[in-house]
């Protein structure tokens, strides 16, 4: 039975990302980014039960790079492709296809970087390129951000700069993971100080009365320090 337990936190990611579309097609987009947010929650609980349990598999990584494409590829294209067709100028029936076929570069990206992580077999202390995950958690926070604080000016920009955050995941960038080889402080000290910074951001926003900005914060503190970290080695 245990063997079964990742792919059942792995299934439920892929029930999650289709509930987003749904709502994302109903334009309750706050539905759509919580199920995102928890379909994140099952992704890691995958792969780590998976390790745990000592039960990885040829099935279950595939599987899980499957549902990965939907709840964070094709989900984050839908949710940002109906919050911008609200925008007038997007509304047009001569841009709305326009605008949809530049959206399909971000499942286009997920796919690619899927793909590209499938295919490499050496473990390693980092990712290259933004893995699609952490994509689809950026653009739900900028986009919880936009409806939160109705920034109705910058709207127009928001399906463009959705665009180019998504190409992250194709670059030749390392970006930071949290599956350490080894618990060295010295060898991971990048990594020690996100986590410090990030909870202690959680908490000062928490106690601010601003919750809405933690997970974008703390994702704004992942891409410097992986930057950081590319000049660092």
């Amino acid at each position: 039975m245990k063997k079964h337990i990742p792919n059942i936190f792995t299934i439920f990611n892929l029930i999650l990302g289709w509930l987003a579309i749904f709502f994302a097609f109903k334009f309750s987009f706050t539905q759509s980014i919580y199920c995102i947010l928890l379909a994140s929650i099952f992704d890691y609980l995958d792969g780590f039960s998976a390790r745990k349990l000592n039960v990885e598999s040829k099935l279950g990584a595939q599987l899980d790079s499957l549902a990965d494409f939907i709840t964070f590829g094709v989900a984050p294209a839908v949710i940002i492709f109906n919050l911008s067709i609200s925008e007038e100028i997007f509304s047009n029936p001569n841009f709305d296809l326009w605008l949809f076929l530049n959206i399909g570069l971000i499942p286009v990206f997920a796919a690619l970087r899927l793909a590209k992580f499938n295919s490499s077999t050496t473990p390693k202390s980092y990712f290259i390129g933004l893995p699609s995950p952490a994509f689809a958690l950026s653009a739900v926070a900028v986009t919880l951000v936009l409806i939160e604080y109705q920034l109705e000016d910058y709207k127009m920009y928001y399906p463009f700069i959705m665009i180019v955050l998504s190409s992250l995941m194709v670059v030749n960038i390392k970006f930071l993971s949290f599956k350490l080889l080894n618990f060295n402080i010295a060898e991971n000290k990048l990594l020690f100080i996100l986590t410090i910074l990030s909870l202690s951001s959680f908490f000062i926003l928490i106690i601010m009365g601003n919750p809405i900005l933690i997970l974008p914060i703390i994702l704004l503190l992942y891409l410097i320090f992986s930057i950081i970290y590319n000049f660092s080695k």
